[in-house]
């Protein structure tokens, strides 16, 4: 039996770590560790485990779990499975549950990656308690992941026969495999190593980049990286302007031209923590920017990527591609073996030695499907039709694009025939009829296709276009939203506009409009009468839009949010998108600033989830869920806020984000903190909300009037992490050398104020427990 005192002080040194490990699979690597310390005596340190299993993160979305041998979490399962026996966790920790299950599901889409249809059926029927999917007649030769998504939709239509779990489980999953198996413009694959030198450890794992283009820039082109690397040097600048000089120089080569136009872009990795090492991820972006030049120079022959396309390697200024760090091949190889890339683009010359790592692999899991190319320059990369897809534009298309971009400069042929295409679309107006985004100048809202022509212009009165255009209100336009509401392949408007320019206090008028049409569709007034009897200084009934969403799982699926003009009601309606006649309404005793729509429970229908304040408890910051046919009633309140003829609405999530100890310091000055924005990332099934902690007035003497902080915050609403910005930290450092506050927040700080948040549990608010 190990030494109480060892494993106590063993237990204290594994939660710092857990708490300062930023990799998923560390912080299982260091609970197995200590598991094993314990050699089986599990009874007698149950208080440390079952706080070890709280800690254990739970894998989200894809990318969290490449690169990880199914074996590896049969092996977790394995010693899960005799703690359950043994201490009966799952009844003492919601985490352990969630955990427990999700290990399940990834190992049946693992396997479902690797081809291999016996692996999926054994954990399908240990996950599910059903009998699995029956055998073609070739494995090899058939997609596990196709059929098991054909099997899944196939076994929903029997719901009857389904347990609830098993309905949510087999929804969650045909999600995620429909996500695998999906493409995106502008991504792709990279394989990248997190090591821990110290304990002589690695991991491999996928994570996926993107590239932006943003604007014309000077006289060269300019990436900036908006990403963290943790484990690894910033690239130098010599090593980022390798990046885009490659991309240009194999532009102009295929050309036979110089192009005098420059570009600015960004490069962003969808996990914004990172910890890898090395520059391997350079061939990858210098291949994006490479297709974006091509679309923003009007070439005729372009190339996009395969977005399931797994790239890794360093590049020169020339175009040559350099070797990896020998020592992370092995990673890298199980990183793109266990996932769905079907293609890994590797530097030529290290293509043995990936080969040799690949084979190892393939001995135990001969089914799986993955095809190794080895490259020597960025251009090879455009050679093979499974890594790229060649993109011809027709004459027409091409030569108006060139004309409109003054390329031009001999008369030939299909000059003429631009020519008298532009007579046409003089005449009749663009071909492309279909808007995809909009613009805001004087009293009009222009209607613009993808192209960058204009549509047609709408008057929605200068009092919205001011409005818009000083807001910083993440949804731009937040006052209309384009919508194909008849899948005719034209985007239908919605959009709000004033009754009345002389009184701001006056409703806006929401409009359905058909592009296609050149006519209204409906128009509703948004004047609502509310009675709040202990508030009678609300006289005017006049609302105005602040959000507007799509559900895409309903009928009645246009969501309004919509604020009062001068008091704090806000109010969600939810509408017949094709009538404009509303089925149901949310009313909320504060500002909702902004909501989105997001299947949080993976049940197939989509939430509508906001982010606002609630006057009746001095205007707090909350952030709320509500399930699509439960628009209905009203928000947590007060009796001072009761609004009469409304009953309590059902949330399926509803807290209360406080002050931290800075933003209490000017409790006397502001009331409190405000929101400000929030964003999803789906991969990570994680909402990042930012909330000014405090915010004084704009004419108060401060340099920096705010302070912000950025909760991450998953599809459970629980916090996982607390970020501070820049100005919050300042903030910090100066209230404490003024002896304002006793102390710095630190990482501790937030790790025990992410239990202040309060939850609704329908009746009052309380602390949530673990």
């Amino acid at each position: 039996m190990p030494d109480p005192i060892q494993v106590e002080q063993l237990f204290r040194e594994l939660m710092e770590q857990l708490e300062s490990t930023i990799s998923i699979r560390h912080r299982y690597h260091l609970f197995r560790s200590f598991i094993d310390i314990l050699e089986g005596s599990y009874s007698k340190f149950e208080s440390y485990i079952l706080q070890i299993a709280d800690e254990l993160p739970v894998f989200t979305g894809p990318l969290t779990w490449t690169g990880i041998d199914p074996s590896e979490i049969e092996y977790d399962l394995a010693l899960l499975d005799k703690l359950e026996s043994e201490l009966h966790l799952s009844d003492k920790s919601e985490n352990f549950t969630a955990v427990y299950n999700r290990l399940r599901v990834v190992c049946i889409l693992l396997y479902g990656c690797l081809n291999d249809l016996k692996g999926v059926n054994l954990h399908i029927e240990k996950t599910l308690g059903m009998s699995g999917m029956s055998y073609p007649n070739d494995v090899r030769d058939t997609s596990v992941l196709n059929l098991l998504k054909d099997w899944i939709a196939k076994t929903l239509q029997n719901r009857k026969e389904l347990t609830r779990k098993q309905n949510d489980s087999l929804k969650r999953m045909l999600r995620e495999v429909k996500k695998i198996q999906g493409t995106e413009d502008w991504k792709l694959l990279i394989p990248v190593a997190e090591k821990y030198q110290s304990e002589g450890i690695g991991y491999g794992r996928l994570r996926k980049i993107s590239v932006e283009r943003y604007s014309e820039t000077g006289n060269e082109d300019e990436l900036v990286w908006n990403m963290q690397v943790y484990g690894a040097a910033n690239p130098s600048m010599s090593e980022k302007k390798n990046v885009h000089i490659a991309a240009r120089n194999l532009l102009e080569s295929k050309s036979g031209k110089r192009n005098n136009n420059y570009y600015r872009g960004g490069v962003n990795f969808d996990f914004r923590k990172a910890f890898h090492v090395g520059n391997s991820a350079n061939l990858a972006i210098s291949a994006l920017w490479y297709t974006h030049l091509q679309e923003a120079t009007n070439q005729r022959n372009r190339y996009k990527i395969n977005s399931h396309s797994i790239i890794t390697g360093d590049i020169d200024k020339e175009g040559n591609v350099l070797p990896v760090d020998g020592e992370t091949i092995g990673l890298k190889v199980k990183a793109a073996f266990f996932s769905w890339g079907k293609i890994f683009a590797v530097p030529a010359s290290q293509r043995g030695l990936f080969e040799k790592e690949l084979n190892t692999l393939l001995d135990k899991y001969p089914t799986r499907n993955i095809v190794l190319y080895g490259v020597s320059h960025l251009r090879e990369l455009f050679f093979d039709r499974r890594l790229t897809e060649h993109e011809e534009e027709g004459r027409i298309k091409y030569y108006f694009k060139r004309l409109k971009s003054q390329e031009f400069r001999f008369i030939t042929v299909p000059l003429i025939t631009v020519l008298l295409g532009f007579i046409m679309w003089l005449i009749f107006g663009p071909v492309d009829k279909n808007p995809n985004t909009l613009q805001y100048e004087g009293e009009q809202m222009t209607l613009m296709n993808q192209y960058g022509q204009k549509i047609q212009s709408l008057k929605v009165g200068s009092v919205i276009v001011e409005a818009i255009q000083q807001s910083q209100n993440p949804i731009f336009p937040y006052k209309a939203l384009l919508h194909d509401l008849n899948n005719d392949g034209i985007n239908e408007l919605f959009f709000s506009r004033m009754l009345s320019e002389q009184n701001f206090n006056s409703p806006e008028e929401l409009i359905a409009y058909s592009v296609s049409g050149d006519s209204i569709i409906w128009k509703k007034n948004l004047s609502f009468d509310l009675e709040f009897p202990n508030k009678p200084e609300i006289q005017e009934n006049g609302y105005k839009v602040y959000s507007l969403n799509i559900i895409n799982s309903s009928k009645d699926n246009l969501i309004v949010n919509i604020g009062h003009g001068r008091f704090f009601p806000s109010i969600i309606l939810k509408l017949n998108a094709e009538t404009g006649e509303e089925s149901s309404r949310y009313i909320h005793s504060g500002r909702i600033k902004q909501t989105k729509v997001v299947d949080i429970d993976n049940d197939g229908d989509q939430e509508v989830i906001g982010l606002g304040q609630n006057n009746a408890f001095d205007e707090i910051t909350v952030f709320f869920a509500l399930e699509a046919d439960k628009i209905v009633g009203y928000s947590p309140s007060t009796d001072e806020y009761t609004v009469l003829g409304y009953t309590p609405a059902e949330h399926e999530y509803y807290v209360q984000v406080p002050r931290s100890i800075v933003g209490q310091v000017f409790k006397r000055r502001v009331v409190n903190n405000t929101p400000e924005a929030f964003f999803v990332n789906s991969d990570e099934e994680l909402f990042r909300v930012r909330v000014n902690d405090f915010r004084l007035p704009e004419n108060d003497p401060f340099q920096v009037n705010y302070a912000a902080l950025i909760y991450m915050i998953d599809y459970n609403f629980r916090v996982r992490s607390i970020g501070t910005q820049s100005y919050y930290d300042l903030w910090a450092k100066n209230l404490y050398e003024d002896g304002m506050i006793p102390f710095e927040p630190d990482h501790e700080y937030f790790e025990a104020f992410k239990d202040s948040l309060l939850y609704w549990d329908g009746q009052r608010f309380k602390y949530r427990s673990n």
